[in-house]
C-alpha cells in the first residue's frame, strides 16, 4: 500500500476522518502535526481507537506520531493502525 492522490493526510478525529472516506480516500494517516510542541493536543494513540472504531475497514489507517521506540510500532498495530 502506498500513499496516492486518494490519500488523505494529518487525520485527528472521527469526523476528519469521515470527510476524507467522503471526499474518496481509501488510506488516512492520523497525526496530530508533531503535537509535542503544541499544547492541548491529544497524542495520536489518544485518538487512534476511536478512529479505529468507526473505519470498520473502510480505509487504511496509518500513524506518523507517537513512535519512539519498536514497542510503540506494535502497540499501534494492536490498536488497529494497519
Amino acid at each position: 500500500m502506498y500513499l496516492s492522490t486518494k490519500s488523505s493526510l494529518g487525520i485527528e478525529t472521527v469526523s476528519g476522518a469521515k470527510k476524507a472516506f467522503d471526499a474518496g480516500a481509501s488510506a488516512i494517516v492520523v497525526s496530530n502535526h508533531g503535537g509535542r510542541v503544541l499544547d492541548q493536543t491529544p497524542a495520536t494513540a489518544e485518538v487512534l481507537e476511536r478512529i479505529v472504531e468507526w473505519n470498520q475497514g473502510r480505509m487504511k489507517i496509518f500513524v506518523d506520531g507517537g513512535i519512539r521506540q519498536g514497542t510503540d510500532i506494535f502497540k499501534a498495530l494492536a490498536m488497529g493502525a494497519d
